[in-house]
This record gives C-alpha cells, structure tokens and sequence, in this order.
C-alpha cells in the first residue's frame, strides 16, 4: 500500500530504530494534514526458544542435539512415512497436537528419552525442565533492509494541503533529518 510520505530509519539497533520510528510517527502526527500514519511493523508473534543446559543433559547421558531433535520432532513434526492412494502420495507426520505445541506449560513436561543403560536396559524419560529452558521471546517479524542497512519505514498520507509544504514543515520540525525525494 502506498502512502504520500515515508521517512526511512536506519540502523544497525533494532530496538533503537524502532524507538526513533515511533518519535518519527509522533512528529508526523501532529503536523497539519497528517494522516494515516503508521509505522512498520517489525516485531512479530513470540518464538518459543529452547536452552539446554549442557551439564544436566550431559548426567543423563543426552547431548544438546538429542534434545534438539526429540523437541523438534514434537513441536515441529517429522516425516516418518508415506501412504500411497493411486498415483498420490502423502507423508505420515508425527507431531503434537496444536492444543499442546502452544502450551508452554505442557511443553516442559514432555518426556525425553534417555539413552538404554546396559543389556536389557529398562526405557526411561526425563521432563523437558529437568535439562532445558523453554521461553517465549519477542521476535522479529520481518527485517527490512536497504543497501545492506536495516531499515524500518514511518509512512504518512497528506490531506487538505499540498505535499511540498507538507514535506517542508516536516524537515523543520527536525532539522537533523535528510530529507530527499523517494520514487514517485
């Protein structure tokens, strides 16, 4: 969607950029014949983020990749198979249900497998929060980027005067700016 005036914030800082992008926002707003204004969205839904505690999950005899793998395979799902119907195929995936790969709560309580002890070796499990941390943490959406430099976009439509004034007070009520004209 198109918008009669973006001003391009640049960094290398996300939560900086994002700051500056919201001041930005607040000095269109209150120029005369501002409207619409809106900055980019660049922080997204919260990813869940596994930690594994390398001791704990060592005096299990498990390593960080095994439990990598046992989490993915639950929350993300794996291929195990394929069912032939004629010329179709369609893969067998195993994964937890929806209800429960959101459910930080029950995540931590998954069982992991430890490695058989011995000859006849009676399978055994451990909770997820006994050799790992699952948090969720903000997340960028998107990461916009321009000539190699991160780039986050504060766009605003002009009503009831002409855009050239419009841009002038803007440039005024923050010097510092370099303003220069975009693709029309």
């Amino acid at each position: 969607m198109r918008s009669d005036v973006a001003v391009k914030v640049f960094g290398d800082d996300p939560a900086a950029m994002q700051a500056t992008a919201q001041q930005v926002a607040r000095v269109l707003g209150r120029l005369p014949g501002a409207a619409e204004v809106k900055v980019e969205q660049t922080e997204g839904l919260p990813a869940l983020t596994l930690e594994v505690d390398r001791l704990r999950a060592a005096r299990h005899g498990l390593n960080v990749a095994d439990v990598q793998e046992a989490f993915g395979t639950l929350v993300g799902g794996r291929d195990v198979g394929v069912v032939y119907e004629g010329d179709r195929r369609f893969a067998i995936t195993v994964r937890l249900a929806d209800g429960v790969r959101s459910d930080i709560d029950t995540l931590r309580q998954l069982p992991i497998a430890l490695p058989p002890q011995g000859q006849g070796g009676r399978a055994a499990s451990i909770p997820l929060a006994e050799i790992a941390t699952l948090r969720l943490v903000p997340e960028a959406s998107q990461v916009s980027r321009e000539n190699g430099k991160r780039r986050v976009v504060v766009t605003a439509n002009v009503r009831g005067r002409d855009l050239g004034s419009f841009v002038a007070d803007l440039q005024a009520a923050w010097p510092r700016w370099t303003c220069r004209p975009g693709p029309g």
